[in-house]
């Protein structure tokens, strides 16, 4: 009975050990390489991958499908990027339903947890420590209401369901309700204006989008009755790029665009090796790439 016993143990290892891949992954390349642009072997290269153990791999799962991913700081509780593909030929002006419900991400919190993204109730969202829930944008601050600001927006995305999946509080920042419609008008917009009047229709279009933290700036938070001062960061900086083929001659373009998240909002829009050199200082000397090594013009 002992040896069975035994056996059966050694049995249920092995089963756990050949679970399928979860959501919070070791690594980009081999869970979800479809949403990183590729080298010339055809593999994946996503931006930097910082690796401080409060960064994590999200490749993002809803609805038995990933549409994008996400490097997710679990100490700040916000997005550092989201990667995801655009295909002009697929996109879409359907109109989308209003009021989908915030999602969080259950891995972050117990890795025995399932893959997909999933809305809690408001008693199970309080045990979440390693990210945001959906109180601590709803509460109001000195009069001043945070919006969940989407870093992968909705309005990018080519399907409802992909649409859907954009609604996770991993995937989004605080941001001042202004500040918010400002990003979606000047950057956002004409970002995709220039994307489908430049790039080639029958290629993706590999696009990432992230935020900078500002380590001065906080929304305090509540778990279990305790109070957290430092819980919730607001960036200091949105910022997006896209690669592509070109439509006239299939070179590669590209562009970049950064914003300080201040009233009125003033983006800049630059090449992406400028980006990468700004994020280098603005992420204290850390050697950033949002095309990884792949030189952009």
């Amino acid at each position: 009975h002992l040896l069975l016993l035994h056996l059966l143990l050694l049995l249920f290892l092995l089963l756990l050990l050949l679970l399928p891949l979860c959501e919070v992954v070791d690594s980009f390349k081999k869970t979800c390489p479809q949403f990183f642009i590729k080298d010339k072997n055809n593999q994946a290269v996503p931006p930097t991958v910082l690796t401080s153990n409060e960064y994590k791999q999200i490749c993002q799962f809803y609805e038995e499908k990933y549409w994008f991913a996400t490097l997710y700081d679990t100490k700040r509780r916000i997005p550092v990027y989201s990667a995801y593909t655009y295909n002009i030929i697929e996109s879409t002006d359907q109109p989308f339903r209003q009021g989908v419900n915030w999602k969080i991400e259950p891995q972050l919190d117990d890795k025995l947890a399932d893959r997909e993204m999933k809305q809690l109730k408001p008693e199970k969202e309080e045990r979440l420590w390693n990210q945001a829930q959906n109180k601590d944008y709803t509460e109001t601050r000195q009069n001043q209401t945070y919006t969940r600001g989407h870093v992968f927006p909705q309005s990018y995305a080519q399907s409802n369901l992909q649409k859907e999946s954009t609604f996770t509080l991993t995937n989004a920042a605080p941001q001042i309700k202004e500040i918010n419609t400002d990003w979606a008008n000047k950057v956002e917009i004409p970002m995709l204006k220039k994307i489908k009047e430049s790039c080639d229709q029958n290629s993706l279009v590999y696009i990432v989008t992230g935020v900078v933290p500002d380590d001065n700036k906080w929304l305090k938070i509540h778990r279990n009755k305790i109070t957290i001062n430092e819980g919730l960061n607001i960036p200091r900086y949105f910022w997006s790029a896209y690669s592509c083929k070109r439509k006239k001659d299939n070179n590669i373009e590209s562009n970049a665009y950064i914003a300080e998240q201040i009233i009125p909002l003033s983006a800049e829009n630059l090449t992406v090796n400028a980006l990468n050199q700004k994020l280098r200082i603005l992420y204290k000397g850390k050697k950033f790439s949002v095309y990884g090594k792949i030189t952009h013009k």
